[in-house]
């Protein structure tokens, strides 16, 4: 049972009267986070708490209800080491094309080939239907012109390669922003807070209002708010990039994520955990890569190219394998996959030596 131990606006804290293992603090995790308008979760289960950052009561409500059923009855989640969301991609696939597929009858080659590429024919599909002209097509267009000349064997190649492809993309994609988040977490788990007169050190979490953070020299500062005493040196590198020190004093503001130098401050928060500058920049470095540079949006741009190019063979020949072939040995899809993951691994790089890098536009 779970019981609320503090509670702020748009934040909660609860506490199991039992200790629970890591299964079930995942199965917690996985579950409050599906919910909507819950924008964080953490749970710890040595000391069996759960705490919620929520948007609006109703999702408030909906946590309490799930919380209030058996954790064991949740889906299970695997642990993050054997999670598809960090494990590396299966070479599985490759193994049994080239060992066990060759073994098959004709019937069940053709049955698994077709079965494989229907869904790059969907999705080639539905782009048309959106009037997008793009990668997707052209692979759905390979695929289906392979199936139109009963080249199983190739449309086999084909979607084996691409899905092992996107496998790939998605795990490099995974693993770069798992490491790009972790590079630039800030981890302050107590702080020093002036309360009635006394300066005590508390959780982050049970910061309440009216409370003076207080950072002395060598601390990273743990909120945005405003400087109320004190006067003191900050090095803001983490948010400006400028690694000089910048005077603080009554009336400053100072951020989250930055680092006294000099001196000490006492600090009236207006920003705490996701609502501090700092996260939000690690969101948006997080969204990076939907703002395409021009080298990632010349994948698409080039598709059009390929179509004209296999309709020149086609007319010149007038052998549709030749035509056919020409939108099987495409450069777009090694644009799709490798542009997005030089992007990503930059940004990481970056972040590592102090550079934070908004999108692959800003990098180019």
């Amino acid at each position: 049972m779970f019981v609320v131990v503090h509670e702020l606006p748009g934040r909660i804290r609860f506490r199991s009267d039992k200790p629970f293992g890591r299964d079930i603090a995942l199965r917690l995790a996985e579950g409050l986070d599906a919910l909507p308008g819950i924008e964080g979760v953490r749970v710890n289960p040595r000391t069996g708490s759960v705490l919620l950052l929520y948007a609006f009561p109703e999702a408030l409500g909906a946590a309490r209800r799930l919380l209030a059923q058996n954790p064991l009855s949740l889906p299970r989640v695997m642990e993050p080491e054997t999670s598809g969301r960090n494990s590396r991609p299966s070479f599985a696939p490759l193994l049994r094309y080239f060992l066990l597929r060759p073994l098959l009858p004709m019937p069940l080659r053709m049955f698994a080939a077709l079965r494989r590429g229907l869904p790059f024919l969907f999705k080639g599909a539905a782009s048309l239907l959106h009037g997008r002209l793009n990668v997707e097509v052209l692979d759905a267009t390979a695929i289906g012109a392979s199936l139109i000349m009963r080249d199983f064997n190739t449309v086999g190649l084909l979607t084996l390669l691409l899905a092992f492809g996107e496998s790939l993309e998605e795990w490099t994609r995974k693993k770069s922003l798992t490491s790009l988040a972790e590079r630039l977490a800030l981890t302050v788990n107590t702080i020093w807070v002036r309360r009635g007169g006394q300066e005590l050190q508390i959780p982050l979490e049970h910061l309440a209002d009216g409370d003076l953070v207080v950072v002395r020299a060598g601390s990273a500062i743990p909120v945005d708010g405003r400087v109320m005493e004190g006067e003191a040196s900050v090095n803001q590198a983490s948010m400006t990039g400028e690694a000089l020190g910048v005077l603080r004093a009554p009336g400053s503001f100072v951020f989250a994520g930055t680092v006294v130098e000099e001196g000490w401050i006492a600090v009236e928060p207006t920003g705490v955990g996701r609502q501090t500058r700092f996260h939000q920049i690690v969101r948006f470095i997080d969204e990076s890569e939907a703002r395409k540079g021009k080298m990632e949006r010349l994948a698409d741009a080039v598709v059009p190219f390929s179509f004209l190019l296999a309709g020149l063979v086609l007319l010149v020949t007038r052998n549709p394998m030749r035509a056919a072939g020409v939108l099987m040995v495409d450069y777009s899809c090694a644009l799709k996959l490798a542009t997005p993951l030089a992007i990503l691994a930059a940004i990481r790089e970056g972040a590592g030596r102090g550079v934070l890098v908004k999108g692959g536009r800003f990098l180019e």
